[in-house]
């Protein structure tokens, strides 16, 4: 029998290429969509299905868990509940709810019709499944700008102009000095410039809001007009953060997370300044003194949670926040590597661009023995570790070395 042209190539076997495709968002699919010319009425519908979702809920009542359980497995999606909840025999469970983006619109839908338990349970169980994963579009909203650390990893340059700071305590005391430092920062690629005037190094003393200032004012006025940059002020004192967003400063970093001074989160809310909310254990002369937690991710997420609430509660607008987990503020080295591990999580959980400060830092030396003025491989290391896992913005000392580090992490990203 002959066989018509090509016919004998379609019947031989194929090696086809293939490959997996990453789909962490809504966008993702879309364009994995676009590029094989899927007709847009198909990428609308077809676009939740590609984008998996694992939701916890925590603590839930049996009756409540076997509710979600049976509704999820009916949609064709998966539930995982603790063992006691099929007799009940439990005071109460975890659930994992585990299906595509499509699933939970799909139990949204359904849980709204029944009790207003349910009701209110659906909208969060929809917000959270919804919330932005490590490549969705992330804004940090400043005065008169806007940075996109999603873009880019974000290069916040240290200007300690303090006697004591662990890494370069006195080298930049000198206002002169400091401004000199900041202006090389710049050209070397930082984004943001941190100006601070007390050091919280573990162990450190507090020092008086005038002292602050005389250190900090004289440098943030210096860079006005210098610098392209926006300036941060590392402070938890509201009277020198006043000052320096008098002097055009666009950013408080607030290692207390608006705590220390109630007078913090009113003033930044007035002033539509960027924040940066860090968590930390106990106080800077203590915070090393055997810290302890039961789960260090959960409750630096709890943390972030209440203190986001807070600060939008004075006033603060959810696009000028941005959070930062506090490595080495009151943490063991375990905690500190099981919250790098676990920074895309907690981007997730909260929808807002991560800062990350581990340049020099304490656990580099736990785990090289490198001495502070050797850690700048470890540095370059962590740095790149942690964009890649979900951090945007990086808090660092020797900007020109992470810069062309981080070209690297952000071409892969």
């Amino acid at each position: 029998m002959m066989m018509k042209e090509g016919q004998e190539s379609l019947n031989q076997p194929v090696d086809p290429i293939m490959h997996r495709v990453e789909i962490l968002s809504i966008r993702d699919a879309e364009r994995e969509m676009s590029r094989i010319g899927t007709h847009p009425e198909g990428i609308s519908i077809m676009a939740p299905k590609a984008v998996f979702r694992i939701v916890k809920i925590h603590s839930l009542a049996p009756w409540q868990a076997n509710v979600l359980k049976q509704e999820m497995l009916s949609l064709g999606a998966e539930a995982a509940t603790a063992s006691g909840c099929v007799n009940c025999s439990c005071m109460a469970s975890d659930v994992l709810l585990m299906g595509t983006l499509a699933h939970f619109y799909r139990l949204a839908e359904k849980l709204k019709k029944q009790s207003p338990t349910f009701q209110t349970l659906a909208e969060k169980i929809l917000e959270v499944a919804r919330s932005p994963s490590m490549s969705e579009k992330y804004e940090w909203h400043l005065p008169g700008q806007v940075l996109r650390p999603d873009l880019r990893s974000i290069i916040m340059g240290i200007v300690n102009v303090t006697p004591d700071s662990f890494s370069d305590g006195g080298k930049y005391f000198d206002a002169a000095a400091a401004v000199e430092h900041a202006m090389r920062m710049e050209n070397d690629g930082a984004d943001i410039l941190d100006i601070g005037g007390e050091s919280s190094r573990p162990g450190s003393e507090s020092v008086s809001a005038d002292e602050e200032m005389r250190r900090v004012l004289p440098v943030i006025e210096s860079l006005r007009g210098k610098t392209r940059l926006p300036v941060s002020i590392d402070t938890t004192k509201a009277v020198v953060a006043a000052a320096a967003i008098e002097k055009g400063t666009a950013i408080v970093n607030d290692i207390s997370a608006l705590r220390h001074d109630p007078r913090m989160a009113s003033l930044c809310a007035e002033k539509k300044v960027g924040v940066v909310l860090m968590h930390m254990k106990g106080e800077p002369k203590t915070m090393q003194e055997n810290p302890v937690y039961e789960d260090v991710v959960e409750e630096v997420s709890d943390f972030f949670k209440e203190r986001m609430r807070a600060a939008m509660d004075a006033g603060i607008d959810r696009e000028a926040i941005v959070l930062d987990p506090g490595i080495g503020f009151g943490k063991a080295l375990e905690h500190n590597l099981a919250l790098m591990r676990s920074l895309g999580k907690l981007a997730a959980q909260h929808g807002r661009p991560l800062l990350l400060g581990v340049s020099r830092k304490s656990f580099i030396g736990a785990l090289t023995g490198a001495e502070i003025d050797e850690r700048l491989p470890g540095t370059l290391a962590a740095v790149v570790a942690c964009a890649l896992r979900g951090a945007s913005i990086l808090r660092v000392h020797d900007v020109a070395a992470c810069r062309a580090a981080l070209q690297i992490a952000d071409a892969l990203r």
